[in-house]
């Protein structure tokens, strides 16, 4: 299949998919909304294309992704379910199960990521965070950046960056040795010449690591993973230039079995930012589709920010 072939094949057959192994999860997915704006459709497509572009099987191999999404997303279901009645994240009881998952190949590999991936192709919320970055932050940056992001996960922000800014140079930093080959593997051949994608498998936070200074800073979905926000938020700051932009997304009130520091609504977020070291140029607070008022108000939270 061609790009284009791989774009008309993906949504149908993650709809049919769902709808006959998963339906009940199917309620808010972007799959089965009726009504789609077109550069939300270009979002949704391109990123189910950038999932099954290496697959010799895209049947196959969408039909596994799929199966990981829905296990984040059913588990996702339960845990927000019990947040909801508790009030706390349970993984913060026992933050060091985190580095036992991050270490687990088979988990990492076996859903963890192939599961993340999708949800920017499914979760509502994610399909606007990735627009928003696409559309808003990455437009606000000159080709030859010099970009750093913490927490390279899948690898999807990142290969947006390459090419959307091609004469820039990245830097990734994650704590997961199985992510950064995962996004390394995602990587188009363009994407892999030499001296242009540098990975780290490292801690941000640890004073012996010297990033170095770059232009502009993105941490997706980190902040929640971490016991002590300000001090990622600090470490990232130091990294970059004075007037650099940066892009951050995180939660509040949203459970996950990773998620460890709860921040209670978007001006808590803001106040951990701007403590941090960063100005909010724009950002995006997203109720849960369902949930807008519920109480406490589960949000996907995004800004696009300018070191001070």
């Amino acid at each position: 299949m061609d790009r284009t072939e791989l774009e008309k094949f993906a949504r149908p057959f993650a709809s049919q998919w769902i709808a006959e192994n998963v339906p009940m999860i199917s309620g808010g997915l972007t799959v089965f909304q009726e009504a789609l704006a077109d550069d939300d459709r270009e979002i949704i497509d391109d990123v189910f294309w950038r999932f099954i572009q290496n697959h010799e099987d895209p049947r196959a191999a969408l039909a596994g992704g799929l199966e990981s999404f829905s296990t984040i997303s059913v588990d996702f279901l339960r845990l927000q379910g019990r947040f909801m009645r508790s009030g706390k994240y349970r993984a913060a009881a026992n933050p060091e199960t985190l580095q036992e998952l991050y270490a687990d190949g088979e988990r990492m590999r076996g859903y963890y990521l192939d599961g993340l991936f999708l949800t920017y192709a499914l979760w509502p919320n994610h399909v606007q965070m990735l627009k928003f970055f696409r559309d808003r932050f990455l437009a606000r940056l000159p080709e030859n950046v010099s970009l750093l992001e913490v927490g390279v996960g899948h690898g999807l922000m990142a290969s947006l960056m390459l090419e959307q800014l091609p004469g820039s140079s990245y830097h990734g930093i994650d704590i997961s040795s199985h992510s950064i080959d995962y996004a390394m593997e995602n990587f188009s051949p363009a994407l892999k010449q030499a001296g242009r994608v540098k990975m780290s498998c490292a801690d941000i936070t640890d004073p012996a690591l010297k990033p170095g200074h770059h232009d502009a800073v993105v941490c997706c979905e980190v902040l929640e993973h971490v016991l002590e926000p300000d001090v990622l938020l600090e470490a990232l700051s130091r990294s970059v230039e004075a007037g650099s932009f940066g892009f951050l997304t995180t939660v509040a009130n949203m459970e996950a079995e990773d998620h460890v520091y709860l921040f209670h609504d978007a001006d808590d977020i803001r106040t951990h930012i701007t403590r941090g070291g960063f100005e909010i140029v724009e950002d995006q607070a997203n109720g849960l589709p369902g949930m807008e008022d519920a109480t406490p108000r589960p949000l996907n939270y995004s800004a696009i920010v300018q070191r001070t």
